[in-house]
């Protein structure tokens, strides 16, 4: 396999006084301008450039000016102060192809400022006029103000990475653990005996040794459930409410919220106990209800409830992800919900507080399959009280996965940045399959044919080298066990080689920050995986090196494959080449179960999207939904083969037809029709169908649906394959 390896040059910098500049009134002869206060200048004299300003028609008389940024952020540029009518412009790109970023007339009086987004070492052009063309003396004054902190930042590199894990199945007679919150320093997990009381709590260091325990108030049967802590008291819930104990178990009446202490009954029970019938998921935001406190709780499928002190209910967020949760864990610094877990038994996922929406989910890797259960943040010892992110940037929670047997697992969610630590900087790690733009997504599929494309965003201090570790096999998807030969030496490297345990063959590639590299998709067999993870060169803070998040691509000899993940959801919306067929309604992209109950899928089978017939009203009984594929060339394909999965979950299933174009475009040959829901009651199966031969050089296939006879005939297909 042949590696192409960018070249990496430097530019050489030109520093120009101002005293030495003649102001230019066009675009190639700038003024260079720096941040703060830059001037006065005159403009009379100055003719009027072209392309004409965009937010005012009468705009001329102009003078340009560039301006290097040396920091990220948000550049304020005004002209307050002027003496005449100004308008000011600012673009991006070079003076023969400009792109504009921002415009105004009036902002400060008759003056102008604007604000746009700016990069390290990247230069933009500022364009200063007067309405009408009048013309005269002006200062120019440029801000940059840090963005505020973004989910995206925070959420850097190490994404779901684990950090350890210790056994805790059952010390001292309990037969299994349910819960667990961690506070300074000790994890407190919950135990339920199933049987005579009492259970008990146990205290755990760090390492798993057992320090500790002390008996559950609670008389019920599997006693506390998950828990939560305010910084200075550990919180478990239960069929009887929320207990709260001091760290040597003591009970307490009160908790921290952001304005001071707050006087609490023991157990808390309220309404939103009598609406669950028990608080097992246990989430505490000192700064929810107005920074009196709040808790947010759940029960198996149940919605999820924020409460009072008082257990009042605050809010309700519908459970329309079809999320079964044991655990939950504030997170301060995103304002959101971790949930264990989306689905019943699957990942951590990471809830919207506001629109209940699924923003991302964490893998449970430890063991696979098991039942979830509590989830608590990590807080460091000095920082109690303060919220989870450590004074280095990172953040954990730690989840409970109730197996054989019973284990405390950590998890990175949160990783350095600029914004956290003296300059110690993660980069983010983008990855494409084929021609798809270079996205977060851990997970991607890619298929025959293609290359796979990676970079590391630019990073604040602006490009440096960046080392691009590749591991190919069906050992590369393990994600950061111990077991792999991880490097201490630097945070969240995971090193995946021959001395490894799984052994892996890696490859390595140089780039640099902000370029990308591409390589041809090494011989793989299906279902393989490809990791990808990259070091950057880190200028400050501790250690030389710094690691991205991995990034996975699972292979599949498909010549041709469409999951419809790379789609934004609702009606119409069809991967590029593929259309709707004329039907009476169009076919419609979900990811998290159709609007009804009792018909279509609950999840995708490759997540997040699936593809579907939305048969609730107005839809009636016999209409069409049709939707044609993009036109793919037979000699593609090795095997003659178009498999799919197919979701036939609903009592009014209708006919579902699979048609191919035998090159006349009427869709003439029927390939295989399905009707009724699934026998089995199976949510998906996969459909392998052998294609007629010979094939004509170009091939099309139709999905045609017909309604049944009620809501409940919603028909869905997922990754459609050509082999």
């Amino acid at each position: 396999m042949r590696i192409l390896v960018p070249l990496i040059t430097c530019a050489a910098v030109t520093v120009v006084s101002f005293s030495s500049v003649v102001a230019q009134d066009e675009c190639s002869g700038a003024i260079a301008v720096v941040t703060g206060a830059n001037g006065p200048f005159d403009s009379t004299g100055m003719t009027t450039s072209s392309p004409p300003f965009s937010c005012v028609a009468s705009g001329g008389s102009d003078m340009w000016f560039s301006y290097a940024a040396t920091a990220a952020g948000d550049a304020t540029v005004e002209t307050c102060g002027a003496g005449f009518d100004t308008c000011i412009e600012a673009y991006s790109g070079t003076c023969a192809a400009l792109t504009s970023l921002a415009c105004n007339d009036d902002a400060c009086g008759l003056q102008s400022r604007i604000t746009f987004p700016v990069m390290t070492g990247t230069t933009y052009y500022i364009r200063v006029g007067g309405f009408a063309a009048a013309t005269g003396s002006f200062p120019l004054l440029i801000d940059v103000t840090p963005p505020e902190v973004t989910l995206a930042q925070i959420q850097v590199a190490g994404l779901g990475a684990l950090t350890g894990s210790f056994d805790v199945s059952g010390p001292a007679g309990n037969d299994l653990m349910l819960g667990v919150t961690h506070l300074d320093g000790r994890f407190y997990v919950s135990g339920g005996n199933n049987g005579p009381n009492p259970n008990t709590v146990f205290v755990f260091d760090e390492s798993g040794n057992l320090l500790d325990s002390f008996p559950e108030i609670s008389t019920t049967t599997f006693g506390y459930r998950d828990g939560a802590t305010d910084g200075m008291s550990v919180m478990f819930g239960c069929e009887d409410g929320i207990y709260v104990h001091d760290p040597d178990g003591n009970l307490r009446t009160t908790v921290m919220a952001a304005n001071g202490p707050q006087a609490v009954a023991s157990p808390i029970t309220g309404p939103g106990l009598a609406q669950l019938g028990i608080y097992r998921g246990l989430a505490y935001n000192p700064m929810g209800n107005g920074g009196n406190g709040s808790f947010w709780t759940a029960t198996f499928a149940s919605d999820l409830l924020e409460c009072d002190l008082d257990g009042n209910v605050l809010t309700t967020l519908t459970n329309n992800i079809g999320w079964s949760i044991y655990g939950l864990a504030w997170d301060p610094y995103t304002q959101t919900l971790l949930a264990n877990s989306v689905p019943n038994a699957g990942d951590i996922g990471q809830i919207d507080p506001v629109t209940g929406n699924l923003l991302r989910t964490i893998p449970r890797p430890i063991n696979p399959g098991s039942a979830q259960g509590g989830l608590s943040p990590v807080m460091p010892a000095y920082d109690a009280g303060k919220g989870a992110l450590s004074a280095d940037g990172a953040w954990e929670v730690a989840g409970l996965d109730q197996a054989s047997p019973d284990t405390v697992v950590r998890y990175r969610v949160h990783l350095w940045r600029n914004n956290f630590r003296n300059g110690y900087e993660e980069g983010r790690l983008l990855t494409a399959a084929g021609m798809l733009p270079l996205d977060p997504v851990p997970v991607k599929t890619m298929n025959a044919g293609n290359t796979i494309s990676f970079t590391v965003e630019p990073l604040p201090v602006g490009p440096r080298p960046v080392f691009y570790l590749l591991n190919v096999g069906p050992d590369a998807v393990i994600n950061g066990t111990t077991i792999m030969g991880r490097s201490h030496m630097i945070p969240e490297l995971v090193a995946l080689s021959d001395m490894s345990t799984p052994a892996g063959a890696y490859l390595s590639l140089m780039g640099r920050t902000g370029s990308t590299s591409t390589i041809p998709v090494p011989a793989l067999n299906d279902l393989d995986y490809l990791r990808v993870q990259a070091l950057t060169i880190n200028p400050a803070g501790n250690g030389a090196l710094a690691a991205t998040n991995q990034m996975f691509f699972r292979y599949t000899s498909c010549a041709v494959l469409e999951n419809f993940d790379a789609l934004s959801q609702g009606t119409g919306n069809y991967p590029v080449g593929w259309s709707d067929g004329g039907g009476v309604r169009q076919w419609s992209v979900d990811a998290a179960g159709t609007p009804s109950g009792g018909t279509g899928p609950s999840s995708a089978v490759s997540l997040p999207n699936y593809m579907y017939c939305e048969t609730s009203s107005p839809a009636v009984a016999g209409d069409t939904y049709v939707m044609n594929t993009d036109v793919y060339a037979s000699s593609r394909l090795s095997m003659g083969t178009l498999t799919f999965e197919l979701s036939r979950v609903g009592a009014t299933i209708g006919t579902l037809e699979v048609r191919m174009d035998d090159g006349s475009g009427t869709f003439s040959t029927l390939l295989l029709s399905y009707t009724g829901p699934e026998p089995g009651g199976a949510e998906w199966t996969t459909e392998a169908i052998t294609l007629p031969s010979p094939l004509p050089a170009n091939i099309q296939f139709q999905f045609h649906y017909v309604r049944g006879t009620s809501f409940t005939g919603d028909i869905a297909i997922d990754d459609v394959c050509l082999k």
